[in-house]
Formats: structure tokens, sequence, C-alpha cells
């Protein structure tokens, strides 16, 4: 039985149902329409198939604990952060390569709207992942089998998709022969070999440039110990680069100067940084014109901080107008906003508001986009 053999098998009609209600889709038209839009995500999934760290990724999800049987007549009414809808999203952001808005011409092609088609597609790939999840359980699928599995039956997920979709479809590679992402067993010791080399050099380096800095208060008149002294003292030593906001500018420092300081931080704090002048009409995910200018700055700190990765979260109007789906769907029009502007979007992660709060471990403030620098390397 064919991964889309086993998806179909999950789809019950009490399920279509309560997506048609969801989504606004009558039965009969989303259940004719199953099977392609299972087939787009698997597609995309499988023109990654060659890809170690995108197979990486993928196995790390089919395993992870507990893999036990999920009930998903109810996947309409779960919250975007239950596991089988985390899973699901995570699944079609490697289906499209983090940009799950270029699906939208499908979402015209049925009738719904930009925020609907990310909330059906997101569901339709957590059906995917359960069905892989599923075997799973049967049989071992580590990178390796899973990679071997997707090219087997790559032509089976193209095939799914109704032609008048595929113009609709972000293109995606297929190898024209399946081939295995597994590194042949013989090969790993010099490999890891080489990698412990270069860890230990990278590690020798750091500390003795460490070492020098922690030296700079006997010869250097503009060093400063805190980071808040040594952030206000930029602008006068000549480190602000062209373009980039100031932290000094004014008191409390502006969204994208608060971004900058997180990004040039060694030890970002992870605060989430409200995007003030980012705003949407009520009850669309749609920007409005006067946000571009906000967006052009953050996109400039972005662009030369490159090893900064970032959180987007998305919020409602109100907590009575409480929609993780509508929130989801502001977060990805960000970050679609920026990735025309330049920046990479395997750098972007979105989220809900409310599963930012949850995370950081406060209360959700409704009304704007939020953005959050992730912990990592964020020297650029």
């Amino acid at each position: 039985m064919s991964l889309l053999d086993s998806i179909q098998g999950m789809v019950t009609p009490g399920l279509i149902d309560s997506l048609g209600q969801k989504f606004g889709l009558s039965p009969a038209k989303l259940a004719g329409s199953m099977g392609g839009l299972a087939g787009t995500v698997m597609s995309g999934v499988a023109g990654r198939a060659s890809d170690r760290s995108s197979m990486d990724s993928l196995s790390g999800l089919v395993n992870e604990s507990p893999n036990e049987p999920e009930d998903f007549d109810r996947l309409a009414d779960a919250p975007d952060d239950s596991p089988m809808k985390r899973r699901g999203y995570q699944l079609l952001d490697l289906a499209t390569g983090g940009n799950p808005s270029a699906l939208g011409g499908i979402g015209s092609m049925l009738g719904i709207g930009g925020g609907a088609t990310s909330g059906l597609m997101g569901s339709v790939a957590a059906l995917a992942m359960g069905a892989l999840r599923k075997l799973g359980r049967t049989r071992r699928l580590d990178a390796s089998s899973l990679s071997s599995l997707l090219h087997s039956e790559s032509k089976s997920y193209r095939d799914a998709i109704p032609e008048a979709w595929r113009a609709h479809v972000p293109e995606v590679e297929h190898p024209r022969h399946a081939r295995s992402v597994a590194i042949p067993r013989q090969s790993w010791w010099p490999l890891l070999a080489i990698l412990v080399a270069a860890v230990a050099i990278w590690g020798l380096t750091r500390s003795h440039r460490q070492r020098k800095e922690t030296r700079r208060p006997e010869t250097s008149q503009t060093y400063q110990p805190s980071q808040q002294q040594q952030r206000e003292a930029r602008p006068q030593q000549g480190h602000q680069r062209m373009g980039e906001p100031s932290a000094a500018r004014a008191p409390g420092g502006t969204a994208e100067s608060k971004l900058l300081a997180e990004a040039r931080s060694q030890e970002p704090t992870g605060q989430s940084i409200p995007l003030d002048k980012v705003t949407f009409a009520t009850g669309s995910s749609t920007l409005e014109p006067t946000s571009d200018d906000q967006l052009s700055r953050v996109a400039r700190v972005l662009e030369r901080n490159p090893l900064v990765r970032v959180n987007v979260a998305g919020y409602p109007d109100s907590a009575a107008a409480e929609n993780e789906t509508l929130s989801r769907a502001r977060a990805a029009s960000v970050r679609d906003a920026l990735v025309q502007k330049g920046v990479a979007g395997s750098r972007i992660q979105i989220a809900t508001g409310r599963e930012a709060a949850l995370a950081a471990g406060r209360e959700t403030a409704f009304g704007h986009v939020s953005i959050q620098v992730l912990p990592g390397d964020n020297r650029g």
C-alpha cells in the first residue's frame, strides 16, 4: 500500500464534513480534492528526498515520541499547537521550502482565501504525517529509508495532482534516478575525523579571540564592559552599518533597533518584539501598504546579520476574535514580504501569537505581529 493510499484510508465522512465546514468547502468538493491535495504535499516532500538535511528533519518528525495512534477524526477541531497539527505544519514547510503561501493558487481554484488554504493544506499535511508515523510503527524509517520510499513513489504523487492545478504548484526537483541519501558506512570515520578537527580549530580560534578581547580595557579607550554601553557607543566608534537603525535613536528604541540589538547580542534574550507599524485590515491577513517601510528596515537588519534566525508570530485582532488560522496566515504574510526583500525563507519560522506566548511564558498581546531572534550564533 502506497502512502497516498494510507492517507486516503484515514479520510472519513466525518472528517470531510468537519474540514469542509471549517474551511468553507462542500463535502463533495473537498472529498473529490483530497487526493490532489495529498499528492501536492507529498510531491513537494519527494522533491527534497535527495537532501540529507531535509530527510534528517523528516525522520525526526516521523520518529518523534510518543509514536502512538492519533484521533484524526478530530483534526478540524484540534488547536494549531497540538502535536499532530504542529507536525503537519512542519511537513508543509518542508514540502514548500518554507513558503506555504506559494500554494495560494490552489485555494483560488477551490474558491477559498489564503488563510483557509494554509489551514487546509496544514490539515492535509497532518494526515500525511500521520500515515508516515503509522508506517514508522511497523518498520524503521531513518533518513535513508525515507529517501528511498519517497523516490519510489514520487511519480504517483505527481500523477495525483489534477492537471488544472499544476500551474499553481511550486516547481520541485524530482531526480530521474532514485538514490539514497545514506553515506556508505566506511566513509563515516574520515568525515567524522574531519568534523572533529574543524570543531577543535574553531574552538581554539574563538578562545584566542576572546582572550584578546578581555585584555582590551588596558589598551583601548573604546572598551565598555556592558552590552548596553557597547550598543550606545557603536555609532561614535564607526561600527554602525549604513541603512541600519541606531539603538540610541529614541528612548526605549524602535522595534528595528531592538531587533538589531538582539541580532548582535552574544546571548539574545528571546524577547518578542512587536512590529508596531505592520498592520492588517480587520479579519484579514493582507498587509496594508503602510507596513512596507518597517518591513524594509527589518529586512536590512536581517540581511546584514546573515547568521540570525527569527520567529515571526501573528496575532488576531482581539481576544474575542482569536483565530489561530488567521494568526498563522498573518505571520506567513510577513515572512513572504521579508523573503521578497531578499531574506532567505529558511531563516524565518512562523507561529501564532498564542504559540509564541506559551513558549515564552507570557500573555498574548493582540493586534500586531511580533518578531523574535532565535538562539544560536548571532554575530553578523
